[in-house]
């Protein structure tokens, strides 16, 4: 056990040292080298599944024939229309005006270097939804693609 241990600190700590070289962790992102790391890891798990040099149960080993009946789930639709309505009557209830101005804040911020939590916490506030700060912050930053 101990040299299993001492095996996967040895890794973690030259892959540690590899981002350094790089010249840090956002170098190593931006680099692609993060990713094309992930990417070789799940590929040699999928690779030892496959093989079945590694367990997984119900997938590679002690898998059901026939496999599990799982009932497929219906949508309610009478709780959908209740929950569009209330986000309906929750932006009547907004002062839309005052949300459109703190997500402008938001987006010259985000165009900053300033901290974007506070401005980020008064929209919210503002009754602004994650989903429009998101969508002001993909304009100005665009919306990450891996190898992208």
């Amino acid at each position: 056990m101990e040299t299993l241990t001492d095996d996967l600190e040895r890794r973690a700590w030259d892959l540690i040292q590899e981002v350094e070289e790089r010249g840090g962790a956002v170098a190593a992102i931006e680099s692609g080298f993060v990713q094309e790391q992930i990417a070789e890891s799940a590929y040699a798990w999928e690779v030892d599944v496959a093989s079945g040099e590694r367990t997984v149960v119900g997938v590679n080993k002690y898998r059901t024939d026939g496999g599990a009946s799982v009932p497929i789930m219906r949508l309610n639709e009478d709780a959908i229309r209740r929950q569009i309505a209330r986000v309906v009557a929750y932006r009547e209830r907004q002062g839309r005006e005052r949300v459109a101005d703190v997500l402008g804040r938001v987006e010259r911020v985000a165009r900053g270097s300033d901290n974007l939590l506070p401005v980020m916490k008064d929209a919210l506030l503002a009754g602004a939804t994650l989903g429009e700060i998101c969508g002001r912050l993909r304009g100005v930053w665009g919306e990450y693609r891996l190898g992208g």
